[in-house]
């Protein structure tokens, strides 16, 4: 899963975990929580585990995942 942020403590390619806080199917993104930010991650469906990918959203709030973390600028898409 990649999402958008970026710490500058950590080298490149190396994975952060956290858990998934909120899950907005219907919008196809999400939220991450993990120990290294201030504030909750965004994450698109697509970059979803494909095992979480079809789930419902009580299968999908409290999962642990892995993931990696970019930035990008505001207002782009």
């Amino acid at each position: 899963m990649s999402v958008e942020a970026r710490s500058r403590s950590r080298s490149r390619g190396e994975k952060y975990k956290g858990i998934i806080v909120e899950w907005r199917g219907d919008k196809g993104f999400g939220f991450v929580q993990g120990d290294e930010f201030n504030k909750d991650i965004f994450f698109l469906g697509s970059e979803l585990p494909l095992e979480l990918q079809d789930s419902a959203k009580g299968q999908i709030i409290n999962q642990c995942v892995e993931y990696d973390v970019f930035s990008v600028p505001s207002g782009t898409r």
